[in-house]
């Protein structure tokens, strides 16, 4: 691929206080693209001293790391907001500071968004790839499958077609959009949770976006249950103000509401002893009508003691479905270099 006939595309990298993953997992990844007309834009969510010292170091070597600094810590949307603002590339990739792309990831992206198909369509193409969720365990292929030929994507995210399935939701490093798009309609500025799935549902709901699902692994999304991250400090309350608004505003069906109370807050208010959360949560799933097998859900969840139920998931099998990778390019890429960190580094949120 001739880099002066191909899209630059910006890689963009939201980071607070996490240097050891950023360094040595997210942005070695990032650099490390079969795709070589990049840059990497690392957003440092306010103060961050050994994240400041390391990329301004490292950019003084590699042309590509574009660091933004933020004066004080604003969070995952507007941190991704900066970055899309500070972008040059045509085309914007997400990456969490613990996650990873594979070495294809802008590759793939890119052909999916750049068919002839959406040529002739125009509007605004949006990429997913499918991803590993990494966990202690080991690794899952997610979504566990691709959406219905029509299905609504707040059901695909958030609802269970069946009280067998799993859900399909998706991590933001699993995005690829046209920079155009995002500065049209960025991430909602001061969300603090459901940041990636509140911008899915207002555009997806655009005639002129077009979501482009792939069945191929792209990225590793880290799930990490001993690291502090914003995923494991949800609060029910705001993330039940934010579902009951998505489904007033017509952005998530009831079907999806009630697919999000079971699958989000009824667990961690129930596994936080927060039983006041109940009846908040019963009158929202009243709103949202469920189908009969939300409401044995939500039963299980508050009535069946939290050690049978660790016990019945673990039991459980996850479906599985192939991880499609290519086949590894015939001679080895380029190993960037990269500078030595601290022996130690603070914990802090996941910015996404």
């Amino acid at each position: 691929m001739k880099e002066h006939l191909s899209p630059l595309i910006s890689v963009v990298i939201p980071t607070h206080q996490r240097p050891d993953l950023l360094m040595n997992r997210s942005l070695p990844s990032a650099l490390a693209q079969s795709y070589s007309h990049l840059e990497v834009v690392v957003v440092v969510d306010g103060p961050d001293p050994d994240t400041v010292n390391a990329l301004t170091e490292l950019a003084r070597h590699d042309a590509r790391v574009r660091p933004v600094f933020l004066p004080s810590n604003m969070g995952g949307s507007d941190a991704r907001n900066a970055g899309v603002q500070a972008a040059r590339g045509e085309w914007i990739a997400f990456l969490d500071d613990d996650d990873e792309m594979l070495p294809h990831n802008l590759e793939q992206h890119l052909d999916a968004v750049t068919g002839a198909d959406l040529d002739r369509q125009g509007g605004w193409p949006v990429s997913v790839c499918s991803f590993l969720t990494r966990t202690q365990h080991g690794d899952t292929v997610s979504p566990p499958r691709l959406p219905d030929a029509g299905e609504p994507l707040g059901d695909y995210m958030l609802a269970r077609r069946s009280l067998s399935e799993w859900e399909c939701g998706f991590t933001t490093s699993a995005v690829f959009a046209g920079r155009n798009l995002l500065l049209a309609h960025p991430f909602r500025s001061g969300l603090a949770r459901q940041q990636d799935c509140d911008w899915v549902l207002r555009v997806s709901v655009l005639p002129e976006v077009r979501f482009r699902f792939s069945d191929q692994v792209a990225a590793i999304w880290y799930f990490d249950q001993t690291r502090k991250q914003v995923s494991h400090s949800l609060r029910w309350s705001q993330s039940l103000a934010w579902i009951l608004e998505s489904h007033a505003r017509g952005l998530a069906s009831g079907k999806a509401m009630a697919g999000f109370i079971n699958g989000s807050l009824s667990p961690y208010a129930r596994s936080h002893g927060q039983y006041q959360a109940v009846l908040p949560l019963a009158r929202a799933m009243m709103l949202a009508r469920p189908r009969a097998f939300e409401w044995l859900r939500f039963a299980f969840i508050w009535g069946i003691p939290i050690p049978v139920r660790k016990l019945m998931r673990r039991l459980r099998p996850r479906p599985v479905r192939p991880a499609l990778l290519p086949e590894p390019p015939p001679t080895p890429q380029p190993i960037t270099a990269y500078l030595p960190l601290p022996a130690h580094s603070a914990s802090v949120e996941k910015t996404g």
